[in-house]
């Protein structure tokens, strides 16, 4: 069989024979630099890592200079090593790519973001621009260049590109599967909107203020939100929303238009001076009593979801805030939800109330003088609400919390404390300290 036949198998999911036919022609040409990634591919295809990887270091070792083959098998051997959490490996890895053949689009928007994390913001606009330039229909590219305009503060452009992100494989979250169609801001008076969330549960708290504004531009209409069903009793009485969806069946549930959260922000013309700031738009009535104390309560939370993307980055042990516990004249209290909870358990001096809900953490804040967390769903809770927070930073932060401010502008009680260098969270302590003696 052809090498032509194989790979339309591969394409069409017929992975267990177009592996028999790949591995027939290996015995005849066991260091054929295309044969070797394209079984490299086959595998990544079927999640086997471990094969992939090691078909695709093949491909690079082959004899012979195959630039465009070799680049993209490096490119993928950095994806592949980034999922693995090997981060300084997959950095390695692109640059190899981008050495073989600095003209690939998806290397160069894959390098683009190292240099984002490095700080290197300058350069990481140079290769976004240089890869949309080669590939103009990439959706991942667009993205990427989305994130970094959004981060560096152009609104206009980056809501434009963000666009792309459901055409994005690597975006987790998919498009609403129904043929009604996208709301683009049109009056909706006596008919139906519905907003739907995508992305993380902070997300959702940091776009639904936008709900209220929808509501406004058609009074009698109807808008509901389908979102997360653990937060339907927290945010069924945001403003603007006449219903919260736990689940949605788009067949017979009733309405005439709908819309993703973050499309809002490019409806309304959203920049940096007129972001909707009018806080708090979460506020329910809630009922959670810590016990009495006269000390001042400080809330923590020190980790994130650790199947987030950027979680290595934001997420710091328990035991980092060791140094804050003997602080005079503060009980601590963990708003910590998962599995990191536990590591509080050898610091008595952390209180665990024993939050079940969203509403029983909404509860706490209410009840807390400041909240310091690591860049998680609870810091936009909390700055949905209009408490005082201090918000810890990485040195290359999501693109909400943009660059070199120490304020936010979705959220006036948040207070940032950024990393002044890559994994420095030693310094973002020591600063914790200092403002909390004062």
């Amino acid at each position: 069989m052809q090498a032509k036949e194989i790979l339309k198998l591969h394409r069409d999911g017929k992975s267990d024979e177009a592996e028999k036919e790949y591995r027939k022609l290996l015995e005849i040409q066991p260091e054929q630099c295309q044969l070797l990634f394209n079984i490299a591919r086959l595998k990544q295809d079927t999640n086997n890592v471990p094969d992939a990887l090691r078909y695709y270091g093949d491909a690079v070792l082959a004899p012979g200079f195959y630039p465009k083959v070799k680049g993209a098998a490096l490119c993928n051997i950095s994806a592949l090593l980034w999922k693995l959490g090997h981060y300084d490996e997959s950095r390695t890895a692109i640059e190899h790519a981008y050495a073989f053949d600095p003209e690939r689009a998806e290397t160069l928007s894959n390098r683009c973001m190292f240099q984002m994390y490095s700080g290197d913001i300058a350069a990481a606009k140079d290769s976004i621009e240089k890869s949309i330039r080669y590939d103009p229909n990439s959706a991942s590219a667009r993205w990427n260049h989305a994130i970094i305009q959004l981060l560096t503060g152009d609104l206009r452009r980056g809501w434009i590109s963000a666009r792309s992100r459901f055409k994005n494989p690597g975006f987790p979250t998919r498009p609403l599967n129904t043929v009604k169609p996208i709301w683009k801001g049109e009056q909706f008076d006596g008919k139906t909107l519905l907003l739907w969330h995508e992305q993380g549960i902070g997300d959702t708290f940091q776009f639904l203020r936008y709900a209220k504004l929808a509501k406004a531009r058609s009074p009698t209409g109807t808008v509901k939100f389908v979102g997360p069903p653990e937060c339907s009793e927290l945010l069924g009485l945001v403003p603007g929303l006449d219903s919260y969806l736990k689940i949605i069946n788009t067949e017979t549930e009733e309405f005439d238009w709908h819309c993703p959260l973050m499309d809002l922000p490019r409806i309304f013309k959203t920049r940096l001076h007129n972001i909707p700031a009018d806080i708090p738009y979460i506020d329910p009535p809630c009922e959670f009593d810590l016990p009495p104390t006269d000390k001042r309560r400080v809330g923590l939370v020190w980790a994130g979801r650790p199947e987030h993307g950027r979680d290595r980055w934001r997420t710091i042990p328990c035991a980092a805030f060791k140094p804050l516990l003997d602080v005079p004249g503060i009980q601590y209290v963990a708003l910590q939800f998962g599995p990191a909870l536990a590591e509080a358990a050898e610091f008595p001096q952390i209180l665990l109330p024993g939050a079940k809900s969203w509403l029983d953490t909404a509860a706490i804040l209410r009840q807390l003088d400041l909240l310091i967390t690591v860049d998680t769903s609870v810091l936009h809770l909390a700055g949905a609400m209009g408490r005082r927070v201090w918000g810890l930073i990485p040195f290359s932060p999501d693109w909400r919390w943009m660059l070199g401010r120490d304020d936010s502008p979705w959220y006036p009680t948040v207070k940032l404390l950024r990393q002044p260098k890559f994994e420095d969270w030693d310094s973002v302590i020591q600063r914790v300290m200092k403002d909390l003696k004062e």
